[in-house]
């Protein structure tokens, strides 16, 4: 039984690891929720959910590497902020639907998600937020990117 089959993870950021934020210089900088994370992931769940969109709440920093691989690579699809765990886009399908949330103002640079997805012949999508660390995402316009494709 695989429960990630056919579903679009929405992906959750990990709490904080004590093991990984030995200082206040890699917990200010590092990664999880304490950093950036998006604020209304109940209601995007909710509202995706109630319109028939197969999401699943997914946090693959407290997963196994093997589980993160499995979730990916049987998925239909993603929403997250750019993160360090969609490398594991490489996994994923050809058409799977991939919604990354793009914080410019805090990490500049290349989306290597956004070339994978290029070299894969995924559905990319980017929103972009030039503006702080802890967003709110309109729930609708997620909806919309779905609807007809799921």
């Amino acid at each position: 039984e695989n429960p990630f089959k056919g579903k679009i993870l929405l992906i959750d950021r990990s709490p904080v690891s004590h093991s990984i934020h030995r200082s206040e210089f890699f917990k200010w900088r590092g990664y999880g929720k304490h950093s950036r994370s998006i604020l209304n992931m109940d209601a995007i769940e909710k509202t995706l959910f109630e319109n028939g969109v197969p999401v699943m709440r997914f946090t693959p920093g407290s997963e196994s590497l093997e589980t993160q691989i499995r979730a990916f690579a049987s998925c239909k699809g993603y929403i997250s902020l750019r993160g360090a765990e969609l490398i594991h886009t490489l996994w994923m399908p050809k058409n799977s639907r991939v919604v990354v949330i793009e914080t410019r103002d805090i990490m500049g640079g290349c989306s290597y998600s956004r070339i994978i997805s290029d070299w894969l012949e995924h559905k990319y999508h980017e929103i972009e937020v030039r503006q702080g660390r802890f967003i709110t995402i309109n729930p609708t316009g997620l909806l919309n990117i779905f609807q007809n494709n799921c």
